[in-house]
């Protein structure tokens, strides 16, 4: 059974409280509200019959934002979570989350909402703003320390370039890598990097991806929702793709896995991740969430669980 407690608001119905009680159907999730309703059980609540559903019904959040003229989208479900006891693979990447504190400006900018038009493309001459960082291969034997930066442009469609600390103070962002330039002492474009990371810009591009929609929002917030994993569509706000392994170059089946970290709501101070795998271009995303205790948690954050691969 689904009770629903509702209240009203001018003009608005708003589910304010769910309790789930189909372990079978929904063993380990729950509903989760936009920021700002209240999930306290209220004064004088108007309970919705019990027998308006059939114990073999099922009615998704979406269906039950119809019911009630509530938009999907501000309904959430969350996913499950990864079990305690899942076995994890201790990390064998040489570089470490702890290595990118010079990212955190950048990163905190962006799910504060403050990132907007903060870059430059030199080679478009256009304004850039940045929405995500993908980080975890550099440095290696062939580069030094850097990370890319996915940026919205001002006259349209996403690009991408590298962005690197101060060479005299490797825990700041040298803020004129921000911008893109092809020549000079910044000189930071992707050069032959790109062919890795058109990609994840393709799929922007396209929008979708099997059960995943690419976009960015009104706000400049790169978002992947998820529609194959639960009952309800779930965004994620994502501001850091982490890199923990990847294939040789001379292996016949390329793959990238790592961690993808994001927000369920733009300016929220809660953090999340999920696992994915990007294996010859399929993008497949693991169902477990985890909850990241800060913007950038600790080394240990990079052991992963065994995820079947596409």
């Amino acid at each position: 059974w689904l009770k629903f407690f509702l209240c009203e608001e001018p003009g608005m119905e708003f589910i304010r409280r769910c309790c789930c009680c189909r372990r079978r159907r929904h063993e380990g999730m729950d509903i989760e509200m936009e920021r700002g309703l209240s999930l306290e059980a209220l004064d004088t609540p108007a309970e919705l019959s019990e027998g308006q559903w059939s114990d073999d019904s099922f009615v998704s959040a979406a269906s039950f934002a119809v019911a009630l003229r509530l938009p999907s989208s501000r309904i959430r479900m969350s996913l499950p979570k990864a079990p305690q006891d899942i076995p994890r693979l201790k990390s064998t990447n040489a570089n470490k989350l702890s290595q990118f504190q010079w990212l955190r400006g950048l990163l905190t900018d962006i799910v504060e909402g403050r990132a907007a038009n903060t870059c430059y493309d030199n080679v478009k001459n256009c304004g850039a703003s940045p929405l995500f960082v993908v980080a975890g291969t550099c440095p290696n034997s062939f580069c030094g320390m850097q990370a890319v930066q996915y940026c919205q442009l001002d006259i349209g469609g996403l690009d991408f370039w590298w962005i690197k600390p101060q060479a005299d103070n490797p825990a700041a962002l040298e803020r004129a890598t921000l911008s893109l330039h092809e020549t000079g002492p910044h000189k930071n474009a992707a050069g032959k990097a790109r062919a890795v990371y058109q990609p994840l810009a393709d799929k922007f591009k396209a929008g979708l991806d099997g059960d995943f929609s690419f976009g960015v929002d009104g706000n400049g917030r790169a978002y992947i929702d998820d529609s194959g994993s639960s009952v309800a569509s779930v965004r994620m706000y994502i501001y850091l793709v982490w890199q923990e392994t990847w294939s040789s170059m001379m292996a016949r089946k390329k793959f990238i896995k790592g961690k993808m970290l994001y927000q369920k709501s733009p300016g929220a101070q809660k953090f999340h991740s999920r696992q994915y795998i990007i294996q010859d271009g399929q993008l497949s995303i693991g169902t477990f969430e985890e909850e990241v205790s800060q913007l950038l948690p600790g080394d240990q954050f990079q052991d992963m669980y065994v995820m079947e691969e596409s």
